[in-house]
């Protein structure tokens, strides 16, 4: 149970527990042990929740703890990151799938570092299939096309008009008063947790 995302979300519609056992008309100690774990909530209590709070009863599920498998979205791993940066498309019959966090998008691609040197070795980025212009996603890390080749880094602007620089995630000068094709927001990070 995910006492706190609860309590937050009660805080944002300022609602207290005892308004919430009102407007759902249940004991306020049944309200209490259902958000603190200890008591199951029910398929009925998990929708007035939903439409309460203003979420999907699959996420109010998901907060309390049931595994919920009707929304999740899959995600192809598409290509690899090696330990300059660099991005390398997999041909199709090496991409698979993963599951996707539920704050990625349908069309979400997935990169794999593959760096045996590194703790990244394995790491998951999963990247909008959006291709922005530059200067909408400065500082963020993001899939950058630039000078012909595509890799992961951070754009920020260059001392000429213009122009920006990409730089890695160590600090290396990935290109200087360059001029990008377009990047994509990295959305989610997932450490290889095998390691």
């Amino acid at each position: 149970m995910d006492t706190t995302w609860f309590k937050e979300r009660l805080a944002e519609k300022k609602l207290s527990q005892r308004a919430l056992s009102k407007l759902m008309e249940l004991d306020p100690a049944a309200v209490s042990l259902m958000l603190r774990g200890m008591r199951r909530m029910t398929p009925k209590e998990a929708h007035q929740l939903a439409v309460i709070l203003g979420f999907d009863v699959t996420e109010v599920l998901r907060r309390a703890g049931v595994p919920v498998t009707e929304d999740i979205t899959m995600a192809t791993v598409v290509g690899t990151i090696d330990s300059a940066h660099n991005v390398s498309m997999l041909p199709a019959a090496s991409q698979h799938s993963v599951v996707a966090p539920p704050e990625c998008y349908t069309n979400t691609l997935v990169l794999q570092t593959r760096d045996r040197a590194t703790l990244r070795d394995g790491w998951l980025y999963f990247v909008s299939p959006v291709r922005e212009q530059p200067k909408t996603r400065l500082g963020q890390l993001s899939i950058i096309h630039v000078d012909g080749r595509i890799v992961l880094g951070w754009v920020t602007t260059a001392y000429l008009t213009g122009k920006f620089n990409v730089t890695s995630g160590h600090g290396e000068d990935l290109a200087v008063d360059a001029e990008p094709d377009w990047v994509s927001p990295v959305l989610w990070v997932k450490p290889n947790v095998h390691k």
